[in-house]
């Protein structure tokens, strides 16, 4: 695969598809706030369970709970910032999620963000709703 070219679909590794999640509670966020790595490993540590490697983590920042659907949802998350898409994949992992419709705060640090996926090989999720319901249980992605 080169540079700038996403992968084809029937490339994606198989074992990629189905990961071991854990749904971190970042509800307590700011809006329009940058989540950095100390924010994550506090989560994790509050979660009282390690990410688990290869896996998921989905970021319930109470976003879409809060705003969807008004206009705010579109401007007003919260996101992570590269510093903490690096942390996440120096954690093992193959995906997270976010309750919004960007990975990372609106504006130049949402790009970067999607750059950082990108060359860090991991994939985001976006636009996810009810996070709130997977805190404090294992499951699988």
């Amino acid at each position: 695969m080169s540079p700038g070219h996403f992968r084809p679909i029937n490339e994606y590794p198989l074992e990629k598809c189905i990961a071991p999640g854990i749904c971190l509670d970042l509800r307590h966020i700011m809006a329009r706030a940058e989540i950095i790595p100390s924010d994550l490993a506090t989560a994790v540590k509050a979660a009282g369970r390690p990410i688990p490697k290869g896996g998921t983590v989905l970021l319930c920042t109470g976003h879409h709970a809060r705003t969807f659907p008004r206009k705010e949802y579109s401007t007003d998350n919260a996101g992570v910032n590269v510093a903490a898409t690096e942390w996440l994949a120096k954690q093992g992992i193959v995906h997270f999620g976010i309750d919004s419709m960007r990975s990372g705060p609106d504006g130049d640090e949402n790009l970067l963000v999607h750059k950082a996926c990108f060359d860090l090989d991991i994939t985001h999720i976006e636009s996810l709703c009810n996070l709130e319901a997977l805190l404090d249980h294992q499951f699988l992605v």
